[in-house]
């Protein structure tokens, strides 16, 4: 009887009915299973045997019902280089409707095919576009490259106060690059008051975090013996 079963034995039908129900659900068109069981097919001891075509087809079958963060991981999918697969028109395809829905790592991976002609034409403008949508609901890459865009005027106006902000949004979130961008705009008053003393501050977070350009910045400012030291004591 049940009752007197082990608990490996017990957790195994348990598992095994659960996965059981989840085949049916998915079989039924239920994109949450659809989607549950897609990721099972990525997974070792799962209970089913891996295998990337399983899950794709049942990726694929939640994505066609709109359910977006499928379409997400179907869109990466295509994109994996090692795999023979790989599809970037039809990897913008899904990220393009997951963007849609308002799906942040989708409308920056769109951002990204845009800017290199990955499955679309390269339009700086559009990129821009999807770029924003994803750095307002704070993609870190996102907010950093809508400073590089500010910074530089491509895809949008030049505005280095637009870009100052967008870098402060990437490096209070604690990305180096940002903070060591943000540094020099405060070294040059660009798009905000010129302060040496915050360009260091951010200098030093950047530092922190192993940001080679910003130590190099650092030696401006003092010795290497207390770039080390200063470098060592931060806490980011």
């Amino acid at each position: 009887s049940i009752e007197n079963m082990d608990e490996v034995t017990k957790k195994k039908l348990e598992d095994g009915a659960r996965l059981a129900k989840l085949m049916m659900d998915a079989s039924w068109g239920n994109p949450q299973s659809q989607y549950d069981l897609a990721l099972l097919y990525l997974t070792k001891e799962s209970g089913v045997t891996p295998s990337l075509n399983e899950s794709m087809k049942w990726y694929t079958k939640a994505a066609e019902q709109g359910h977006v963060d499928a379409q997400y991981e179907l869109g990466v999918c295509y994109s994996v280089e090692t795999r023979s697969i790989k599809n970037m028109e039809l990897a913008a395809k899904w990220w393009r409707k997951a963007a849609e829905q308002g799906h942040a790592k989708s409308q920056y991976n769109l951002a990204v095919c845009y800017i290199q002609g990955e499955g679309v034409e390269v339009d700086m403008v559009v990129a821009a576009k999807w770029c924003l949508e994803a750095a307002k609901q704070g993609e870190i890459p996102a907010q950093f490259n809508m400073g590089l865009f500010h910074q530089n005027g491509v895809g949008v106006e030049k505005d280095l106060s637009e870009s100052a902000k967008w870098y402060a949004r990437a490096a209070a979130q604690g990305d180096a690059g940002a903070q060591y961008r943000l540094g020099l705009c405060y070294e040059a008053g660009a798009g905000l008051e010129k302060s040496m003393q915050q360009a260091v501050r951010f200098y030093k977070k950047a530092a922190k975090q192993g940001d080679a350009s910003a130590y190099k910045r650092l030696i401006m400012f003092y010795d290497r013996e207390s770039i080390s030291k200063i470098v060592e004591s931060i806490s980011c």
